[in-house]
């Protein structure tokens, strides 16, 4: 019986130090991301339950998302450095938002989505920030301080919940089109 362990374990030992190699090219989140996406492809990285059951998000597809949402928005104007708010609920949307600007190089200030719309306002303009990803339902509350608030009209407003696209801008559009949310789980 020890002899069949002894067998094994030059193999498992092996794997070990293949993954152990992998991780230390792991420097930053953007890494870290695309190590497990390419590690876990096909693994469920998000699940959210909702009153209908679940929604469900491989790795595969969470990479697929994160790296269209940093296309979308350097093409809509951010770039690496840029700091950018992050004003939403805890949900699979916020970390979508999270890595996607992570992996296009913002910087990312994560804001309680119970903040006072002056003090967002306030926050934004102390950091400097370049965007601010929210829902549109959080936006329409942050509206009407918008007009107090200096360089507000410079701020691209992004919606975390509809595939990043630009609120309050004509014209814009999400990266893949319509409105995508989690997929259900395959049954």
């Amino acid at each position: 019986a020890d002899d069949a362990l002894l067998r094994g374990a030059p193999e498992e030992v092996g794997a070990e130090e293949e993954r152990w190699r992998g991780e230390q090219g792991i420097q930053t989140i953007p890494d870290l991301i695309r190590w497990s996406c390419a590690r876990y492809g096909s693994a469920v990285a998000l699940r959210q339950l909702t009153r209908n059951g679940q929604r469900e998000l491989t790795y595969g597809e969470l990479q697929e998302r994160v790296d269209g949402l940093s296309e979308y928005w350097q093409g809509q104007g951010l770039a690496p450095g840029d700091r950018v708010l992050l004003y939403a609920r805890s949900g699979p949307e916020w970390v979508l938002a999270y890595m996607a600007a992570s992996c296009l190089g913002a910087a990312v200030v994560p804001v309680d989505p119970q903040t006072p719309a002056d003090e967002v306002w306030r926050l934004a303009a102390f950091v400097d920030a370049r965007g601010l990803m929210l829902a549109a339902t959080q936006w329409e509350r942050l509206r009407a301080a918008a007009a107090a608030a200096a360089d507000s009209e410079r701020l691209l407003i992004l919606d975390v919940e509809h595939d990043g696209a630009r609120l309050g801008a004509a014209g814009s559009e999400s990266p893949v089109g319509a409105p995508r949310r989690l997929r259900p789980p395959a049954v």
